[in-house]
């Protein structure tokens, strides 16, 4: 089993059904947020980075505006350095998953 099927089965243990959509609490924001797939695989990487790369909550981001030249593109995870506060340290860009259906079990 991988660690992202054993995360899945953690974050939908804590997701929230509301009008027929689906939500969960952010990590990082502490929110609840619609699951899109592409949601899903961020707070699954959030958990990596807390649980196994042992990085603290207070210096991740999410959906943090980066400058590229004259352009601020927002980037889907971000660590900020631990002596500079302010300066990014990781950046992380997800997409969402691509399922094989096909795929037997």
């Amino acid at each position: 089993m991988y660690y992202w099927e054993i995360g899945f089965k953690a974050l939908s243990a804590i997701a929230i059904r509301q009008l027929k959509k689906i939500y969960t609490v952010c990590l990082v924001r502490q929110k609840a947020i619609k699951l899109t797939p592409e949601e899903a695989i961020r707070q699954l990487y959030l958990r990596v980075l807390r649980d196994r790369l042992h990085y603290p909550l207070s210096r991740i981001q999410v959906e943090y505006g980066v400058n590229f030249r004259r352009e601020v593109k927002r980037a889907d995870i971000v660590v900020m350095d631990k002596d500079r506060p302010n300066t990014v340290y990781i950046l992380v860009e997800l997409k969402k998953p691509k399922l094989n259906i096909k795929t037997k079990i």
